[in-house]
């Protein structure tokens, strides 16, 4: 399946482009694409740093710049032309079995999106392709809150039990402090 790491946001929190920070002396991306690289039919990187080119892989620019997370799901899914996973930059310890379970319970022209504990992850999904047009509209409208446009379709849960590690979303020193820890511990 095509995937596509979201790293074209802001990083407001964070000051710099999270998904270059380091962790453990690598950026916070090459964990999602050594997890990803054997897993996933194709890896691109829809982001706006230069920074990126250096990890071999196609990296594109939002077609709507500034739309948060909508905007880079519409990047993926134009670029895709197919239904396609999207994974969040900051979001970089999903296991590789995670990643498959998404993928083999995936139904075409379903959106799949991902639950741990009775939390949606919606960053982590598959998308379908069918919905393009119902995500430009949104867009368009300037309606950019995520789980707005999620709550008005239907979607398959693919239930997780994500370690403390895995449910870890990294948008601040402090937060990537926290990873650093868990990882030092080997949790």
């Amino acid at each position: 399946m095509k995937t596509y790491i979201l790293s074209g946001g802001k990083s407001s929190r964070m000051g710099t482009d999270k998904g270059l920070v380091l962790l453990h002396q690598k950026p916070l991306v090459s964990y999602l694409i050594e997890t990803l690289q054997n897993i996933a039919q194709e890896i691109k990187i829809i982001a706006h740093e230069p920074g990126y080119l250096n990890f071999n892989l196609p990296v594109i620019q939002d077609y709507y710049p500034e739309k948060g997370p909508l905007g880079g799901i519409f990047t993926a899914l134009r670029d895709a032309k197919s239904d396609c996973l999207v994974i969040s930059v900051d979001t970089p310890f999903i296991s590789a079995n995670h990643f498959i379970k998404m993928m083999e319970a995936h139904q075409e022209n379903q959106l799949t999106l991902a639950f741990s504990d009775t939390k949606m992850y919606p960053l982590f999904g598959i998308y379908p392709h069918q919905i393009i047009t119902q995500v430009e509209k949104s867009i368009q409208q300037n309606k950019l809150k995520l789980m707005d446009f999620l709550d008005g379709n239907s979607y398959q849960k693919v239930d997780f039990n994500f370690s403390m590690l895995e449910k870890m979303n990294i948008n601040t020193f402090e937060e990537l402090k926290t990873a650093e820890k868990i990882l030092e511990n080997g949790n």
